[in-house]
């Protein structure tokens, strides 16, 4: 699967998984401007999501049954393989 094709599934399941439980969840920068245009621009490196600060250990949770692990090398983030997810 190529870069393009995982973040795109990845997008979709932290939003599937985000409405399954009610939760707003926002799509930021990159991304989210390719979202708007209706067309991908780039390949991403990231992928940047904004969500309520008091719902953050319920989208750690989320992340981690995704398969994300807290990324080391940054104060913030998530990863999965090589690619760094927020």
């Amino acid at each position: 699967m190529d870069a393009i094709t995982e973040h795109l599934s990845v997008i979709r399941a932290l939003f599937d998984a985000a409405e399954s439980r009610g939760l707003l969840l926002w799509l930021e920068s990159g991304w989210a401007i390719d979202a708007r245009l209706g067309r991908i621009t780039r390949e991403h490196e990231d992928i940047d999501i904004a969500f309520a600060r008091d719902e953050e250990a319920i989208y750690r949770e989320i992340l981690k049954t995704l398969g994300f692990d807290r990324h080391e090398e940054m104060e913030y983030g998530f990863c999965r393989g090589a690619i760094s997810y927020l």
